[in-house]
């Protein structure tokens, strides 16, 4: 028999628990995203703890407790006052990773995620086409860049952004000029991107969903209203300034026809990167060229879509990926909760070694 029990704790080492149940950790910091996926996980029956990522400090020389952790680090935490998350996760991966515990999106992925320019590096390096693409520090480095080009439109955005916070498109380097003038520049590390503009042939980006390394489905999504393009429930309803399906009922469209001869490659970028969900964006232009240009780690997905499409919700799956991992690493769990008592720790909780 199963049951559910809501637990709030701040440092427990639960190492010394007995009859203690390998379970998933959800490693975050932004809970209104994190909370579709434990619906998933309850649903079917996975043990699981809610794990947040900010006003956190961590022992070292402390042993995680056993289990799969994922890490769903966010570059677009400065908008939420936690900006110190982005520096904090690279530590905390890698001290679980010391530890031998299998971590979903670990290696570098944190980096990955807070760094537009180590996307494109690592897309330029697996032989993606990738837009032309320039970093700068300053000003006057900016608009340097943006001269180097010699675009007639051009895209200026955060290294470190997310949701497309702070993308800006220009078609002149004296609208650039005021842009900076006025102080509408800026990005949580400092570096700013100097970006080839690719025109879509149509007003849409294809984002593609992969989930435990392999490709799930492409969805189409509307760009006519800007480049804030979070396709998350929660972003629709609450985010401030993202555009919402009353708006436009159709902005997140599933592309059941999409194919895309790089996806074998991309997934073997993802492999080799350790990144085991990601949205994958791309841009096709007049010529039916595509151009890869972000990777998102902490990726989302938009339910009005799958239901549309009549396709397996993308949360859905990502839980019975978790749930095959943890089998996986723990043999002797499956099957154990309807033995032992689930318990689901869904109130946010400090790790062990975090107080």
């Amino acid at each position: 028999i199963s049951c559910e029990v809501t637990i709030c704790f701040l440092s427990v080492d639960m190492a010394q628990k007995p009859l203690q149940l390998p379970r998933i950790f959800i490693i975050h910091e932004h809970q209104e995203w994190v909370d579709p996926l434990m619906v998933e996980l309850q649903r079917l029956d996975i043990p699981y703890e809610n794990w947040l990522s900010f006003d956190s400090s961590l022992d070292l020389q402390s042993t995680p407790p056993e289990g799969i952790f994922y890490c769903k680090v966010s570059a677009s935490a400065h908008s939420r006052g936690h900006g110190q998350v982005v520096n904090f996760m690279g530590p905390v991966v890698q001290w679980l990773e010391a530890h031998g515990r299998r971590v979903v999106n670990g290696g570098q992925t944190p980096h990955t995620e807070v760094s537009k320019a180590r996307q494109g590096l690592l897309l330029a390096a697996a032989g993606i086409s990738t837009p032309r693409t320039l970093i700068a520090t300053s000003t006057a480095q900016i608009l340097a860049c943006a001269r180097k080009l010699h675009e007639e439109a051009f895209i200026v955005k955060p290294n470190c952004g997310g949701k497309g916070l702070g993308v800006q498109l220009f078609k002149s380097i004296s609208s650039l000029k005021h842009a900076l003038a006025d102080g509408a520049m800026y990005s949580a590390d400092g570096i700013m991107i100097v970006q080839q503009y690719i025109p879509p042939a149509k007003e849409e980006i294809v984002r593609m969903e992969f989930i435990g390394g392999t490709f799930h489905y492409a969805v189409a999504v509307d760009t006519s209203e800007g480049f804030q393009l979070c396709p998350a429930d929660a972003c629709e309803i609450i985010e401030p300034g993202c555009p919402t399906t009353e708006q436009r009922p159709h902005k997140f469209r599933i592309r059941e026809d999409f194919q895309e001869p790089m996806v074998p490659v991309i997934q073997q970028l993802l492999k080799a990167q350790r990144i085991d969900i990601a949205g994958i964006e791309c841009v096709e232009d007049a010529e039916g060229h595509r151009y890869v240009y972000d990777i998102n780690t902490n990726t989302n997905y938009n339910t009005s879509a799958e239901s549309r499409a009549g396709v397996q919700p993308g949360l859905q799956r990502v839980a019975e990926f978790l749930k095959s991992e943890l089998e996986r690493c723990y043999p002797k769990s499956r099957g154990m909760a309807i033995h032992l008592s689930l318990i689901h720790i869904s109130e946010p909780t400090r790790p062990v070694g975090i107080s």
